[in-house]
């Protein structure tokens, strides 16, 4: 018998669940509950694929469809945003070039030409904090080695020369800048296919990071077992499966998230004829132990440690005229029942 039950808490992408198991042990029947935690944190700044702390030359681009730029990946990278520079930062962005006041829309492509991600970014949508750019979510788009084109129909910043113009520019890693990119008034929203000698800035990609891969994915429970079986001597049996990653209450941790584990067991004796079943439940996040009523003669002990001799008699048995029970609401620790006949 293999009993779980867990309290879920998600808040900044923290994840809580609790485990429960039964123990069984000794002549009439002993259960025990043993608690174990999982926690997981992925609270990370949201992170841009290229960022700068001042801006170039703010200008409204007019003369283009679309500007930004060209820029190469060298290891696969995912993205779940695609953003546009805000000269206003920190206020809301403004909308697209004389367009009076409508959305901005922004575009990723392959160097083929192939739309891979597009979105509107709402007027008036605020920059990520600490930031020039106002972010759109996307369904997450992995992209391979290659080279990519980026562009929207807002407002520019940009650089005579290398991108290196822009004061306190900076590159997430795997990324490269290219060149700038931009596609001639009057083609409306399409794939930017010229350069020239300036280093534009306006739009970004948002990368996948351990925050938003948690705020879109779960594992409710998992468990990898292997092998197990059950071991009797007559009076004893045991049943266990190894496959928890660790088998003690040491933490692991990579920094990030961080994982107790343990062991499924089960410890029960062989049933002594005629001698009433001690049986477990759970109801949220309280245990009911009960045994058959009236069962005469039987008292029910428990005890922290079934390496020492402190047992003692329960508190607080009620019966339902069918069964003896005790409710313990939100156990900790170990503790362990029998039913003792004097």
């Amino acid at each position: 018998m293999k009993t779980k039950f867990e309290s879920r808490h998600l808040d900044s992408y923290k994840e809580m669940k609790i485990f429960c198991r039964p123990i069984l042990i000794n002549p009439g029947m002993i259960l025990g509950v043993g608690i174990y935690v999982i926690m997981a944190s992925g609270a990370m700044a949201q992170q841009l694929g290229f960022n700068f702390t001042t801006p170039g030359n703010n200008d409204n681009g007019a003369s283009f469809a679309v500007t930004s730029f060209r820029f190469q990946v060298t290891s696969p990278i995912m993205i779940s945003g695609l953003a546009a520079y805000d000269p206003a930062a920190p206020s809301g962005i403004g909308g697209a070039v004389g367009s009076g006041g409508s959305d901005i829309n922004v575009g990723l492509w392959d160097d083929s030409g192939t739309l891979l991600a597009a979105v509107s970014v709402p007027n008036g949508t605020t920059p990520i904090p600490g930031t020039y750019f106002c972010k759109v979510a996307i369904t997450p788009v992995t992209l391979q080695p290659g080279f990519y084109r980026i562009a929207d129909t807002g407002y520019r910043t940009s650089v005579n020369g290398s991108v290196s113009g822009f004061a306190g520019y900076t590159n997430a890693p795997g990324l490269t800048y290219i060149s700038d990119c931009y596609s001639q008034s009057g083609y409306g929203f399409s794939f930017p296919p010229y350069s020239d000698s300036y280093s534009f800035l306006n739009v970004n990609i948002v990368l996948q990071t351990a925050a938003t891969m948690a705020a879109q994915y779960s594992v409710d429970w998992f468990k990898i077992a292997g092998g197990g079986g059950t071991s009797t001597n007559s009076i004893f049996s045991i049943t266990g499966a190894i496959g928890q990653p660790d088998a003690s209450q040491q933490m692991m941790t990579n920094g990030i998230y961080s994982a107790s584990g343990g062991f499924w067991s089960l410890i029960s004796v062989v049933q002594t004829l005629g001698a009433p079943t001690l049986t477990i439940t759970h109801s949220g996040n309280s245990m009911k132990i009960s045994w058959p009523y009236p069962s005469t003669g039987f008292v029910l002990q428990q005890n922290s440690n079934l390496t020492t001799s402190g047992w003692s008699a329960s508190s607080g048995i009620s019966n339902d005229g069918t069964n003896n029970f005790i409710t313990i609401t939100s156990p900790t620790g170990n503790l362990f029942f029998r039913l003792l006949h004097p």
